[in-house]
Order: structure tokens, then sequence, then C-alpha cells
């Protein structure tokens, strides 16, 4: 089996990276300040090392190979990754800086348009956040605190501050409704797709507690994420099932109506996951204050 060298010049990932991105060697010299031969001629020691080509090259243009794509996701994502630690690292232990992570659909709908009522209220405080749905562990991770859409705990736990019950609504876009601002009645929704993240379960429950009979309901759309879901009924998709907290700014935008009729509590909601040792930090009690603060508000 033939031996190839171990990769000796890192420096030709980051030009195979750019070059893979802009799909030319100029627009990737361009960027890292190099001339187009500099970054070719890069990349073809890159290719010796690696024992396989990277990029097809036309008269005009060149072109990923199929292997040339694999390895280009694998870069990037490696190359993100160590972007991200060197930034983690240049602002570990400066305290002004406050570190969050949310799930995707509260961070895009909810927390995303208000951040800035907080960093106005609190200019001092220089606010990341980071969007995942993975629960952290937060005694081992950088964060400062998460907000996490999770089951509601049985037992206290100091770690855990609760924000609110989450209930789950019925919207649609008012393009289906034929009188105009006038949500769909209950019974009307029969005939339309019933959109839902994962599983329908929650739908039959709805359904059950407005006292319906629907022979056969259209659970034909299934989302991952709820912010995705409450987009698709924006988008007049169907009638979908969503997290209130979720669909309030498209609500008071009228851009989704609710169908009137018992709300769904399925044990779900949103709380506050700390850091024991960074709990009492300023900037931390600073932001859940005000996190709490604009929770009341919606309750109100």
């Amino acid at each position: 089996m033939m031996q190839f060298p171990r990769l000796h010049n890192l420096s030709a990932l980051r030009d195979f990276e750019c070059a893979a991105r802009w799909s030319s060697f100029k627009l990737a010299g361009q960027e890292l300040n190099k001339t187009a031969a500099a970054v070719s001629q890069q990349i073809k020691q890159l290719e010796r090392q690696l024992g396989f080509e990277l990029f097809t090259r036309f008269p005009r243009h060149i072109a990923l190979t199929g292997k040339g794509e694999e390895f280009s996701n694998h870069v990037q994502n490696q190359l993100t990754k160590l972007d991200r630690e060197i930034t983690r690292l240049r602002e570990l232990g400066d305290e002004n800086i406050l570190r969050i992570t949310a799930t995707h659909s509260f961070s895009l709908k909810w927390l995303a348009p208000r951040i800035g009522g907080f960093t106005k209220e609190n200019s001092d405080i220089d606010v990341r956040l980071y969007a995942s749905d993975k629960i952290e562990n937060l005694e081992s991770e950088d964060y400062d605190l998460a907000i996490r859409y999770r089951e509601k705990p049985q037992n206290p736990d100091e770690q855990i501050d609760w924000l609110m019950d989450e209930k789950l609504i019925a919207v649609h876009s008012p393009s289906l409704s034929k009188v105009v601002n006038h949500a769909l009645r209950s019974d009307e929704i029969m005939d339309f797709q019933l959109l839902h993240e994962g599983s329908p379960r929650h739908w039959l429950s709805w359904i059950r507690e407005h006292d319906l009979s629907f022979p056969n309901p259209k659970f034909n759309s299934s989302y991952s994420h709820s912010g995705i879901l409450v987009q698709a009924a924006v988008a007049g998709q169907g009638i979908a099932l969503v997290p209130s907290c979720i669909a309030k700014s498209d609500l008071s935008s009228n851009q989704l109506l609710q169908v009137p009729g018992p709300s769904i509590y399925h044990g779900y909601g949103y709380c506050i996951l700390h850091s024991s040792e960074r709990k009492d930090l300023a900037r931390v009690q600073a932001f859940s204050s005000w996190l709490k603060e604009q929770f009341e508000r919606d309750l109100s």
C-alpha cells in the first residue's frame, strides 16, 4: 500500500477551503491576499500529500471532485470549530461577555428580536448567543447560562430556574380565512393540512379537547423545529399546532391568527439552566432578571 506523507503545511487547508467556497483560485487569492498562482500551487502540493485530486481544472473554471467535495465539508467543519475555539480562549475571563445558549426556535423567533432591549439597558455587557438544542453541561462548558425547552421537573432543582409552562395553540395564516382577520373556527379546519412538530399526538389531544370528530385528519406535514413549523404556517401551508411563545411575534404582527378554544398544556416549558459557579455573576443575574420580566409581560 502506497504511503503518503503527513500534512505539514496546514496553511494549504485554508487555501483549499477558500478556493472551494469561491470555486475560484483567483477569488480565493483576493480574499487571502495572494496571487491565484500561489493558491493553485498550494493546492497542488496538498493534492500530492493527500494522494487524490481536489479539483478538476477546466480552461476557464475549476470544480470540486467527488473526494474534493467530501474533504471540503470536513475541512470547513474543522476550521469553523478551530475559529470558535480561538475566539472562546481569547474571550475567556472577560467579565463583560455574557455567553448564552438557547434552542434554535427560541433564539430565532423569540430571543433574537428582543435581545436588543437587554443590550440597550446593559450597554456594558457584550452578549454572545449560540443556538443549540442539546442540553448543555454548564459545569464543563463555557456558557454562562442555557435557555431550554424541556419537560417540567417533578422535584425542585437549584440549577433549573423555571420560566413558564408552555401551551400549544392552533394557528394559521390569514390567507386561509375567507373573512379578513377572522380566525377559522375549530370545526372549520378539518379540510386543511394539520402541521405538527414530530408526532401528531398533540393534535389528537387538541381535537379531543375541542370535542371534535375528524374522520380523516390530514397529518401529512411534520417539521423538526417549532420555528420552522411557525414559518410554514405563516406561508399558508396549513393549520399548525405550535408553542405559543414561538408564535407570539407573528400573532402580534397579524401574520398568524389563533383558532379559538382551549389550549393544550403538555408538561413542557422554558427554563434557565445555570452553572453553579456562574449563577451569581452580575451579568448572569442581570440577564436572568430581564428574561423573567419579558416572560411576565407575555403572560400578562
